[in-house]
């Protein structure tokens, strides 16, 4: 597989009067700066960085039907209750999604 890279790096350098390496370098960087854009819109997405809100739920230790939901800001760990269990946490938009 490296070999096919490299062999059409040299191809497609040849044509635009480059070195193969510095076509490779230049391939590197543009994957680089996609992958900081991709990872920048999925943090933005999961509500982080002061998106969003957390929320969290909990479960009662000896009346497992009572539950209820807390909703925190999202930089805001889920806290602990007593006598009562965090069930799961999770992000969302606003308050009224918990």
């Amino acid at each position: 597989m490296l070999e096919k890279i490299g062999n059409l790096a040299e191809r497609l350098a040849t044509n635009v009067s480059q070195s193969r390496r510095g076509f490779l370098s230049r391939l590197g960087q543009g994957a680089l700066a996609v992958g900081a854009v991709l990872g920048g819109i999925s943090t933005a997405a999961a509500g982080s960085g002061g998106n969003g809100v957390r929320c969290c739920y909990y479960r009662n230790n000896r009346r497992p039907y009572d539950r209820f939901t807390d909703c925190n800001t999202a930089d805001v760990n889920c806290p602990r209750v007593l006598g009562y269990s965090l069930v799961k946490k999770g992000h969302a938009s606003d308050c009224s999604q918990c």
